[in-house]
């Protein structure tokens, strides 16, 4: 049996090179004021096998499978100077690149905005998102069917599907078409 994970999208402006290069999320738990963030919120939602789709500068860079449920954790020693809390949330993910520019996608993501996307399509300014279910299944599509498979929980088994690349083939380094849009798959990030 095969378990539907949540789909959110992380905007890692400020934290995108750090969290890139040790593969998670971290957001404080409260806003500056000590009050309640809905980006920050939504990252105690977060559970194993969960799918995030990293946006950095307004194109999706990165496809990941969240390792393990959210965890309490103190600011990385990266970001001291940062006014951000000490106390925050934590999520270990398995990333794979992809180049997507939301611009290729801004009619529809324009028409079907809702709390992610502004009235331009264009990403509104919060750390994560929870796709609601129009777009969550617009993003699955956007995803090699192979890649996107091998992200899944198999509950018979309580454990990450990680692709096998010999599996997911040649559509890794490859550029794939969807309607009039083109994008770069690449491999797991290392």
């Amino acid at each position: 049996m095969i378990l539907m994970p949540s789909l959110f999208l992380v905007s890692q402006n400020q934290s995108h090179k750090y969290e890139f290069q040790h593969k998670l999320l971290w957001s404080p738990k409260l806003n500056r004021k000590h009050g309640r963030n809905p980006g920050y919120v939504n990252m105690s939602h977060v559970r194993r096998g969960d799918i995030i789709f990293h946006v950095f500068n307004q194109k999706i860079h990165a496809v990941s499978v969240a390792k393990y449920d959210v965890y309490s954790s103190p600011k990385p020693l990266a970001y001291d100077g940062n006014i951000w809390d000490d106390d925050g949330w934590r999520v270990d993910c398995d990333m794979y690149k992809l180049e997507i520019p939301l611009s290729d996608h801004r009619e529809w993501l324009n028409a079907h905005k809702g709390e992610v996307f502004d009235k331009n399509g264009r990403l509104k300014q919060q750390y994560l998102f929870e796709l609601n279910q129009e777009q969550k299944n617009y993003f699955w599509h956007l995803i090699p069917s192979k890649l996107m498979e091998s992200l899944l929980i198999d509950s018979t088994t309580s454990t990450t599907k990680v692709p096998n690349l010999r599996e997911v083939g040649k559509s890794l380094s490859k550029k794939r078409v969807i309607g009039n849009n083109q994008i770069w798959i690449h491999d797991l990030i290392q």
